[in-house]
């Protein structure tokens, strides 16, 4: 497959995008499951999804990134998107299939295929990816890399000044997707107990996936103020540092479990000591980190990945498993392809659709809904994410088989803002 590279300066940073002119047919074929909602105090499997979807207004600004170039012929501009009324009679909403790679389109293992974008409007296009570098939008924060992936090759790349294809990125809490996708890997029993030697009392009752969807019940403040108290901030800087999962298994019982949501990055690496614990690998960090490799990351061409773990040797799989840009996009490509890659399945049947199930009890109150160490964003193109502290993002998108990256620092009372002009990129995308 041959490809031409064209990289352009601009103010903030290089844009790469590249030209290749193809024809690509995609037809898709898979079953739809739907999940019934149900009510719950204690449950085993607290994953019923009940949605509903909300898409807002978004605006764009400029300079050049991909104008140049006529778009190629794909099915994504005449197949209907779902909308926000897609709900069965009982209320609840399917969730769309997940694309398969086009038989034509190379695995980004070893490179990324590159091409130039399938979007309408190009010129759109072009002036919603500025936008996000654009020095007089502060409103935005800095970003500081953009990737989009379209069925499966690069479409869109951008980097901020001093930042490029190489740079390791901050994950956050993006760390957290992946601590779910090795439990799935290593085979973790959602419904069955979790090995934790501080639940020695009513406690013994939370589940693996009371911890997948944040509903154990333990208490807990996630709170990223220094001059306030906040569990985060004392198990990920402070006292609690050496021994970050035993911090949060402390915690006592504020509710039943599966009766409420709270988010709670504690909870992250409880489950990260469980899945290292059933592999036979608690506190030992070097087995785990290689577990990591050789399951997840390799097979896929992620090299990057820096993972860390406390001195207790846990992962710190709330907060900490750095990446490029680009393997981060590999990541999001995993997913959106259900766990299978280059024909292997890497992540169990059926565990994507559980994480983008969404969490009924975590309506209203996140920004998003909550499903299952993934977000939901209920936007009508099942779009499913990982979110990260000040910005950082991986975003699947099912309906415009798009996966988009973006790495920076954001205001934190500009959540939305940011959140519009990404969402201004999808759009050009899902016409």
């Amino acid at each position: 497959m041959k490809a031409t590279e064209i990289a352009m300066s601009g103010r903030g940073g290089r844009v790469v995008v590249v030209v290749e002119v193809v024809v690509v047919a995609i037809v898709v074929v898979v079953d739809i499951v739907v999940v019934e909602a149900c009510s719950m105090t204690r449950v085993d499997d607290p994953l019923q999804p009940r949605r509903t979807t909300r898409i807002k207004a978004m605006t764009p600004q400029r300079e050049p990134l991909v104008s140049l170039f006529r778009p190629i012929t794909t099915d994504l501009n005449t197949t209907p998107h779902p909308n926000v009324d897609d709900f069965d009679e009982d209320g609840t909403m399917t969730l769309l299939p997940l694309p398969t790679q086009p038989t034509n389109q190379s695995w980004p293992t070893d490179t990324w295929p590159l091409r130039q974008p399938d979007v309408a409007d190009l010129g759109a296009l072009d002036t919603a990816v500025a936008e996000l570098f654009d020095a007089g939008r502060p409103e935005l924060g800095r970003t500081d890399a953009l990737v989009v992936v379209q069925a499966g090759a690069i479409v869109a790349e951008r980097y901020g000044a001093e930042v490029s294809a190489e740079s390791t990125l901050p994950s956050w809490s993006m760390a957290k997707s992946m601590t779910a996708v090795l439990g799935a890997i290593a085979g973790v029993d959602w419904s069955g107990t979790v090995d934790a030697p501080e639940w020695v009392d009513e406690r013994s009752v939370i589940t693996a996936g009371h911890l997948l969807t944040m509903t154990s019940g333990l208490e807990w403040s996630e709170i990223y103020e220094v001059d306030q108290p906040s569990d985060v901030v004392t198990m990920l800087f402070g006292d609690a540092r050496a021994d970050a999962a035993h911090y949060a298994a402390d915690k006592p019982l504020t509710s039943a479990p599966g009766s409420t949501y709270q988010y709670s990055s504690g909870t992250s690496n409880v489950l990260a000591r469980h899945i290292a614990t059933k592999l036979g690998l608690g506190h030992n960090s070097a087995g785990f980190e290689h577990y990591m490799r050789t399951k997840l990351f390799e097979p896929i061409g992620m090299n990057s990945p820096a993972p860390r773990f406390d001195d207790a040797g846990t992962f710190i799989g709330s907060s900490f498993c750095d990446c490029t840009a680009r393997d981060f996009a590999r990541f999001g490509l995993l997913c959106l392809r259900d766990g299978v890659w280059e024909g292997d399945r890497i992540i169990p049947e059926g565990a994507i659709d559980r994480f983008r199930t969404a969490t009924e009890v975590s309506r209203g109150i996140d920004d998003f809904v909550h499903g299952a160490h993934f977000w939901v964003h209920e936007d009508g193109l099942g779009t499913f994410a990982c979110h990260g502290f000040e910005g950082q993002y991986i975003w699947m998108v099912p309906a415009a088989d798009l996966v988009l990256v973006r790495s920076g620092v954001r205001p934190e009372q500009d959540k939305a803002t940011l959140v519009e002009a990404l969402r201004d990129i999808v759009r050009e995308f899902a016409r």
